[in-house]
């Protein structure tokens, strides 16, 4: 038997031969058919394991150990610096070559470092050219045909995007039923956003969309332009400030129903009530209240909605309404019993 612990030459080359050949056995068996050993571990104890590894290590494995990386399921990039933005980005989209279960992807970059993400991405073939010239060009993107599907990132299933849209791209042809826009978006973006998403394949089945608009994007235009391409969207976060709550939820619900499958609707999340607003929160409840009775619970599938700290829900078993708000106060709306 051989020690790996002895410390004579002709033992250490012995044991230098046996890593060595269980390393070629791992590569061999992440290239090949076979999984390696570490696919069998149940994925908690991995992230058991993973989160008491200081950063520094974490760092390291992303770096070396590609083989681990179809155990990756959620990633968020945040660039710190923008000097490091040209050494990060192609070591982020190798990475991303290798994420066949990556699942949820989230990307914080600055505004104005897009750009050379976005070559990158085409660079190693993350994402379409012929997606890229749809997008760009909308009066000649019509008679471009829909591109097929993608072999990289085949599980993506959700993308956030903070600081521009176009990194939003990667939905093209891959399955995301959720998309995410923590920055705000004006016109010009949103009419971009749309085309891509209509030119995607898997475009029509998103279910999730949570957008920040500019203020001066009209409320009623964007909702329009988003139905026509989200029929199937079930649940919707807007955010702008001087937004009008009661035109929204006119405008998704009754009786226009731009959106027939939503059942989640959340108002301001982010930008919260408008300070110089006329209408107390108070008698935007009690407004509320009647708003529901009358529309709602008859025409909609609604079962949830948000106004800032304000969130309505609806008991399918007793059809009451239910409102809490994050300071702890119940409220029943159904019976305008308010607890403010």
């Amino acid at each position: 038997m051989i020690s790996t612990l002895d410390s004579r030459p002709r033992h250490r080359e012995a044991s230098s031969n046996i890593v060595c050949r269980q390393s070629a056995a791992l590569r061999h068996a992440v290239t090949g058919t076979r999984r390696p050993l570490i696919a069998k571990i149940p994925d908690e104890v991995l992230r058991e394991i993973f989160d008491r590894l200081p950063m520094a290590t974490l760092l390291s494995m992303l770096r070396v150990c590609s083989e681990l990386h179809f155990l990756v399921a959620r990633l968020r990039y945040t660039v710190v610096s923008p000097s490091d933005i040209y050494l990060t980005y192609p070591i982020l989209c190798q990475a991303l070559l290798t994420m066949d279960n990556l699942v949820a992807l989230s990307l914080d970059i600055f505004p104005g470092q897009c750009e050379p993400l976005i070559s990158s991405l085409e660079r190693y073939g993350l994402l379409n050219n012929r997606v890229l010239v749809a997008t760009r060009f909308l009066n000649l993107s019509r008679g471009i045909q829909r591109t097929p599907p993608t072999s990289t990132l085949p599980s993506l299933r959700g993308l956030r995007v903070r600081g521009d849209w176009s990194l939003s791209m990667l939905i093209c042809n891959r399955p995301v039923d959720e998309l995410v826009f923590s920055s705000p978006v004006d016109y010009a973006a949103l009419s971009e956003v749309c085309c891509l998403i209509d030119r995607s394949v898997y475009g029509r089945q998103l279910t999730t969309l949570v957008i920040r608009l500019a203020p001066p994007l009209r409320m009623d235009e964007a909702l329009q332009a988003l139905s026509e391409i989200l029929p199937n969207l079930e649940q919707l976060s807007l955010d702008q400030r001087g937004l009008e709550p009661m035109l929204v939820l006119d405008l998704v619900v009754a009786p226009r129903q731009l959106f027939p499958s939503i059942r989640r609707l959340a108002l301001n999340p982010v930008s919260g009530w408008r300070a110089d607003s006329e209408i107390t929160r108070h008698q935007f409840v009690v407004d509320l209240c009647t708003w529901m009775d009358e529309k709602i619970v008859v025409e909609s599938r609604l079962v949830r909605v948000g106004m800032a700290d304000v969130v309505w829900s609806l008991d399918l078993t007793s059809y009451t309404w239910k409102a809490e708000l994050r300071r702890g106060s119940i409220i029943i709306l159904g019976a305008l019993a308010l607890n403010l």
